[in-house]
């Protein structure tokens, strides 16, 4: 296997067990590092939540029919739909969101990948959950389950923060 200008964006050499070079637009990348894994953590209502993927701030408001935000990085979502705890953690390779009211699914990483974003930040991106079901993949997408409607009473507003390496890039 190698890599030339002519293979498919996406595609690596495992060339150690921490080194990877990837092809990536016109180019080839080379990575060094372990993988970061982000471990799963139980967001706080009406409060901010740190975790391995940033900063989270939930506040619970009533809905009074005003237009949901359209934001990089606020959500809102129907809070009288949330069953238990919500969760942020990294995206399986199964995992699916709702994306119409015909019960529609669409895996996560076909998502990711239709966006563009490299296979190397995927596991970097927090997919919020209530229990099971995937509630909404960063602010790219919300579950059509979750999504404010005109029969919405209350709202939780998610204002994600992403963490900053040492840099601050």
């Amino acid at each position: 296997l190698y890599l030339n200008n002519k293979c498919q964006t996406g595609k690596y050499i495992q060339i150690s067990k921490n080194l990877k070079a990837y092809k990536e637009g016109k180019g080839i990348k080379l990575i060094y590092k372990k993988e970061k894994i982000c471990r799963e953590k139980i967001l706080n209502i009406d409060g901010t939540s740190c975790s391995d993927f940033g900063e989270f701030t939930i506040k619970k408001r009533k809905y009074q029919g005003e237009k949901v935000p359209r934001n990089q990085f606020i959500i809102w979502i129907d809070y009288d739909i949330i069953r238990s705890n919500l969760k942020v953690r990294s995206y399986g390779d199964d995992d699916y969101i709702v994306i119409n009211n015909e019960g529609n699914r669409k895996l996560i990483k076909k998502i990711l990948m239709e966006k563009k974003i490299p296979r190397t930040t995927r596991k970097n991106i927090p997919i919020i959950v209530d229990g099971n079901d995937i509630v909404s993949i960063s602010t790219i997408r919300v579950n059509w389950k979750y999504r404010v409607r005109k029969e919405t009473k209350n709202v939780l507003e998610i204002a994600f923060k992403e963490e900053k390496n040492e840099r601050g890039n």
